[in-house]
């Protein structure tokens, strides 16, 4: 029976090279701006407009929602303005 032992160790190495590259694929991060609104007090800043330029056609607008929170996904690297507006 080696050759029943060689295969459950193959398909041990096999399922668990499936389990790391599914591990990596997950570790990987999306690119993201994000972050929260506050005054002058701590307290969140709910509806604050925020507005991020990356130059002629590329400006992303959006709001921060109910606890102060926002966020920009699939950011491009690169240089950009942001603005806050209340």
């Amino acid at each position: 029976m080696p050759h029943a032992r060689f295969v459950v160790a193959l398909s041990s190495f096999a399922l668990l090279g499936l389990l790391m590259a599914g591990s990596l694929a997950a570790a990987q991060r999306t690119p993201m701006l994000h972050g929260m609104v506050k005054d002058d007090t701590g307290g969140a800043l709910v509806g604050v407009t925020i507005e991020l330029d990356a130059g002629p056609g590329r400006t992303y607008t959006i709001q921060t929602d109910g606890t102060g929170h926002y966020a920009f996904l699939d950011v491009v690297p690169g240089l950009y303005t942001v603005s806050f507006t209340l």
